[in-house]
This record gives C-alpha cells, sequence and structure tokens, in this order.
C-alpha cells in the first residue's frame, strides 16, 4: 500500500483530540472478548493507549511509520505497566503475519475504506481471520454513505487549531469531495490552511480516496471472506442502524 498516512501525523492528535466517542464501545468489547486485542491502522495510539490503560493487552498495525513514532512518544508518558501491554509493528493491513492470534480484532474510524479494490478488502479480510482465535470477533466502523451531500463545496473540518505548527499560529482543516458513483469511490481533499503569527499564510492540501458501501453489501463481503455478522450499530452508542446513521459498525465472527 502507498504510504500517504505520514501526511496526517503531525496535526493527527491536535485534530482528533476531542473525538473519543467510539472509545467506550471498543473498550467494552475488548473487555468482553478478553486480551490479546488487535487494533488495525492504530495511528498515533488514540484509541490503543486508553484501552491499555483499563488494562488490556493489544497490539497496534500501521503502515506509516510516522504515525506510529507518535504513539511511541506519547507511550513514553504512560506507566511501566500500561507500556508493558502494547506492542507495535509497522505493517501493511492488506497483508501481515504478526505469528499471533487475537480474540478481538477491530478496524476503527472508517480506516478500512482506504482499501479501494477487491483485491485489498479481501487481502485485509483474510489476514484477520488467520489472526483471530475461533471464538474471536472482528470489528470494522465504516461511515454510512450519503450521497445527498452536495459535491464540491468546502466545509470546515472542526474547530481551529492553535499553536499548530507553532506557537502562535492557527490552523484550520477544510475538506471537499466528489464521487465516482460507478467505482463506489469519494475523492476527498483537505486543505491545511495556516495563518501564522507574523500575519503570512500557508496551504497545504491532502488527497484521500475512500470506498464507500451499502450494507447489504458489506454483509456480503464479510461472508465471502469467512465471516458472518452478529451484530449491527449506526453509532457508537450502539443504537440501531437506520437511513440517517452516521456509521455503519459490523461485529462479525468466523462463520462454522
Amino acid at each position: 500500500m502507498k504510504n500517504d498516512f505520514d501526511a496526517y501525523s503531525d496535526f493527527y492528535d491536535k485534530w482528533n483530540e476531542t473525538f473519543t466517542s467510539d472509545i467506550p464501545l471498543w473498550l467494552e468489547y475488548a473487555k468482553k472478548c478478553g486480551s490479546p486485542v488487535l487494533e488495525l491502522c492504530c495511528g498515533t495510539g488514540r484509541i490503543l493507549i486508553p484501552l491499555a490503560k483499563e488494562g488490556i493487552e493489544i497490539s497496534g498495525l500501521d503502515v506509516s511509520k510516522k504515525m506510529l513514532d507518535k504513539a511511541k512518544e506519547k507511550m513514553k508518558k504512560e506507566a511501566t505497566d500500561v507500556r508493558k501491554r502494547v506492542t507495535l509493528h509497522q505493517a501493511d493491513m492488506r497483508n501481515f503475519n504478526l505469528k499471533k492470534k487475537f480474540h478481538l480484532i477491530f478496524i476503527p474510524y472508517n480506516s478500512f475504506q482506504v482499501l479501494l479494490s477487491i483485491e485489498e478488502q479481501n487481502g485485509c479480510l483474510n489476514s484477520a481471520y488467520k489472526h483471530l482465535t475461533a471464538q474471536g470477533k472482528l470489528m470494522i466502523s465504516i461511515f454510512h454513505p450519503d450521497l445527498s451531500r452536495a459535491e464540491g463545496v468546502l466545509r470546515s473540518e472542526g474547530d481551529i487549531l492553535k499553536d499548530y505548527p507553532q506557537s502562535g499560529d492557527m490552523t484550520q482543516i477544510y475538506s471537499n469531495q466528489f464521487y465516482d458513483k460507478a467505482k463506489q469511490i469519494i475523492k476527498v481533499r483537505f486543505f491545511v490552511d495556516t495563518n501564522k503569527s507574523d500575519g503570512k499564510f500557508f496551504r497545504k492540501t491532502i488527497d484521500l480516496k475512500m470506498r464507500y458501501f451499502f450494507p447489504a453489501e458489506f454483509d456480503r463481503i464479510l461472508y465471502s471472506n469467512g465471516f458472518e455478522t452478529e451484530e449491527l450499530f449506526g453509532d457508537y452508542d450502539k443504537s440501531p442502524l437506520k437511513n440517517t446513521s452516521p456509521f455503519m459498525i459490523f461485529v462479525a465472527k468466523k462463520r462454522s
């Protein structure tokens, strides 16, 4: 996989510091399934570290070295027992071999959707299948597509990032998106706009492609890779999937 995710590493934590609403769900299932747990696309440890602090033995896998370096920096601030519960791997989620099995494997917050082709999706799910214990669970969170959203409209991506990248700077992130409906791909462009303390302005652009799925389609993808869906939620509060739900959170097990 081409690694385009290093570009997010410098501002990812500051951008997502208030997003914690998904952590209770991952923690609930980690405790229910038991250690060890594997997080694919663990990034800077936004979820991984809180789970380790709650006593979960957890491995994190990510393709981005810069993201993992940020996670390692954050881990240095944690207690020794927390650090001992965490193992980090730089690897490609399409094809990995950690030589270990896990009771829970989860892919959070739309990360699976960067896998654009059937081959990439199957590769990831096949690798996950091999690493899951017989009674283990696979959880994947993806966004529920809303194709009524206007294309090309510039939208704010949250609050202003103060003192980024340097003290006194003010950075705002915007995005727009376009649909390739034939291929079910959303093309997103992020604009990272920084007003420097000396009055200068800088813009960085980051492009991202994401494959969107529909509920029955994704259920079939899981089934064809040896899984069956046990539960399906529309948000991190475990509410049922509805037309207006922002997410599709699949809880699956190995098919017998």
